[in-house]
């Protein structure tokens, strides 16, 4: 038996590729900001620092659960 090579149509799979690729763009842009903001020498959030890391925490976690 030989087996038929064919192209594979990835047009279906399209939006469910895009879902994933924009979850990921999310996520690094949510991390970068993490560290920069507790990266930094001088405080500049004060109190509001476990605010912004709850904040951070939580869109990560909404992120995680997008159905893909």
């Amino acid at each position: 038996m030989s087996k038929k090579k064919s192209l594979i149509n990835v047009a279906r799979w399209l939006p469910q590729m895009k879902r994933a690729c924009s979850c990921k763009i999310v996520l690094d842009q949510l991390d970068q900001l993490e560290t920069d903001v507790y990266q930094k020498t001088e405080p500049r959030f004060g109190a509001s620092d476990l605010d912004l890391k709850g904040r951070i925490e939580q869109i990560k976690k909404d992120v995680a659960r997008i159905q893909l």
